[in-house]
């Protein structure tokens, strides 16, 4: 008996540490969405100002620079961390469906 207890509380950590991990993916993708979102808006009202003079360069300083930094960071980075993420995840399935298939067998 204590040992499904204790396969049991491993199961549950497991689980919370998937659920953790796929909350990560999701948090980033939406992040992503959210900045290149306000980088086309950026980018549209910067469309808007007239041509003279510096507007439009101290608009991007202001409003777009940053935004643009963080899109290449994210563009940069983001695949190999959600590739590295995904495949802890998929690890994580296989642990999982092994430690029910031996709470399984311990109740046979």
């Amino acid at each position: 008996m204590k040992m499904e207890i204790n396969l049991q509380e491993w199961l549950v950590q497991l689980q919370e540490e998937k659920a953790e991990i796929e909350a990560k993916i999701k948090g980033a993708e939406e992040h992503q969405k959210i900045v290149k979102t306000k980088y086309d808006i950026a980018r549209k009202a910067q469309g808007r100002l007239p041509n003279n003079g510096d507007k439009k360069d101290e608009f991007y300083k202001k409003y777009i620079k940053d935004l643009d930094e963080e899109l290449d960071r994210l563009s940069e980075n983001g695949p190999s961390i959600k590739d590295k993420n995904s495949r802890e995840v998929r690890y994580l399935e296989i642990l999982i469906a092994e430690v029910e298939a031996s709470i399984g067998q311990l109740n046979t």
